[in-house]
């Protein structure tokens, strides 16, 4: 049902709109990366580039937003922040830095290219509860 929809968006409206559609549907009806490389290919048959946009994701959010939009039919200019602007120090390690030219980088590592530093967890961390089942 998804599927349909995306496709019906896809050939029924204005590009601007599916432009602006698509991040809802990645976020909101998607099931992971693969739904969102789905979505990503329709939108390129059709001819019509996407983007990517986040807010205050941590790290090992903005690593999903960065290898998405290292896909080739994201062609509009990416709303991807670096670490620093919402986080002294981000959760992963290697943060997410700007280059020069105002991009950041796709990572080449496997998985998603980032690790996450527990000791950044622990000293972000307030209260701990353990339930044992």
């Amino acid at each position: 049902m998804k599927t349909y929809i995306i496709k019906r968006l896809i050939q029924g409206v204005g590009v601007c709109l599916v432009i602006s559609m698509i991040s809802f549907f990645l976020l909101f009806l998607n099931t992971g990366l693969a739904r969102s490389k789905e979505v990503h290919d329709m939108c390129r048959q059709a001819d019509i580039g996407v983007w990517c946009g986040g807010m205050f994701e941590t790290g090992v959010g903005r690593a999903v937003q960065v290898a998405l939009a290292g896909l080739p039919n994201f062609t509009y200019p990416n709303d991807i922040s670096a670490s620093a602007r919402y986080y002294p120090r981000d959760i992963v390690d290697p943060e997410f830095a700007l280059n020069p030219d105002g991009t950041i980088s796709v990572r080449q590592a496997p998985g998603l290219g980032v690790e996450v530093n527990q000791k950044i967890i622990d000293s972000y961390t307030t209260a701990r509860e353990v339930i044992r089942v």
